[in-house]
């Protein structure tokens, strides 16, 4: 009687601590990156005390501005001094806005951040059906069709699937908007609450913003799930045709059980583990990778932000990006871990 409960307060122990464990991980890590960040960030060629002067600033003006920005100390004083910085919750101020780079970058994560989510939920939609699909009709044309099509999805370059998008959906047939954001022009975005428009306009039911924040988002979703959704058939298809080999699933043929309960219920849920990691690493790399994704749709974003800093030698921006992206990596591949435990049962902490 007792000894469910005693099997789920043992499971729960060791989730938590699971959690604890990777949340002591973070620090050595975070440290790790940002002093790799931060002497590769001084490598750049240039010099940023030059660039935040200006042209036609003086050499007393330049010496100054290096003095404040601690360019003139070794670069370990340098470092120890961002690091105290960092453990105050400093991370650094830009130079060219003279904010913090934390305001600016958490500024531009909603737009990343709905953009990577909503491209990601479409090529899981397209993707793993496919997979599953394609793997049960192993050796048929919809097999063949579905291979085709996913190596061609990861043979084309990104940046050419946007600009055709562009020219035929918005140039030549008008069923898109003009690739210049996240909403159109003459619309205000609606209510500030999270950052997120589409939520937004739904929380404060603002119909307007939402139709156009919809249509806006859906040319660069579009681009960025079909790069995705490739890895994603190829990885389910692969993982379902080694599961349906397996003992257990002809024991349920035998057994007399549906297809569907086979296909979707006994195999695709022992396939899903190297589906969901794939799936983790790509949503953690798009947070902060696409960069000509936003530059092609406008998109002001992490990435495209972090890109401009580089180009301006604007350090404190290119740090705190780096530093939120291995904290944004942790924490996915953390709640990736515990769904290990939900999908296969045979997972333990």
């Amino acid at each position: 009687m007792w000894l469910p409960l005693i099997r789920d307060s043992e499971v729960n122990m060791r989730l938590f601590l699971f959690i604890i464990w990777r949340i002591f991980q973070l620090a050595p890590v975070l440290i790790g990156v940002s002093a790799i960040t931060f002497v590769s960030a001084r490598l750049l060629p240039g010099d940023a005390a030059i660039l935040a002067a200006g042209p036609t600033a003086s050499q007393e003006a330049i010496d100054e501005l290096r003095e404040e920005m601690r360019l003139d100390r070794p670069i370990w004083e340098q470092y120890g001094a961002y690091l105290r910085d960092v453990f105050q919750g400093n991370l650094g101020e830009s130079w060219r806005s003279r904010r913090p780079a934390t305001d600016e970058l958490f500024a531009r994560f909603p737009a990343s951040f709905e953009l990577v989510t909503f491209s990601m939920t479409l090529a899981v939609i397209m993707g793993v059906p496919l997979g599953v699909f394609a793997a049960v009709r192993h050796g048929g044309r919809l097999d063949q069709v579905v291979r085709m099509l996913s190596v061609g999805g990861i043979s084309i370059p990104i940046f050419w699937s946007g600009l055709m998008l562009i020219y035929v959906l918005f140039y030549l047939l008008h069923l898109a908007p003009a690739p210049i954001g996240r909403i159109g022009l003459g619309i205000s975005p609606p209510q500030h609450i999270t950052g997120l428009y589409i939520l937004d306009s739904l929380l404060t039911l603002d119909g307007r913003a939402l139709l156009s924040s919809l249509h806006h988002l859906m040319l660069p979703a579009i681009t960025m799930s079909i790069a995705m959704v490739a890895p994603i058939v190829r990885i389910t298809r692969s993982s379902m045709l080694d599961v349906l080999r397996e003992d257990h699933i002809r024991t349920a043929w035998a057994s007399g059980l549906s297809s569907r309960t086979i296909h979707f219920r006994d195999a695709l849920r022992n396939a899903l583990l190297p589906v969901i990691t794939l799936i983790a690493g790509y949503y953690g790399y798009s947070l902060g990778g696409e960069v000509l994704v936003e530059q092609i749709f406008s998109w002001p974003g992490m990435g495209r932000y972090s890109v401009d800093a580089i180009f301006n030698l604007d350090y404190a921006p290119v740090q705190a990006f780096v530093m939120l992206t291995a904290l944004l990596y942790i924490l996915i591949y953390t709640v990736v871990d515990i769904l290990y435990a939900f999908v296969d049962p045979r997972v333990r902490y």
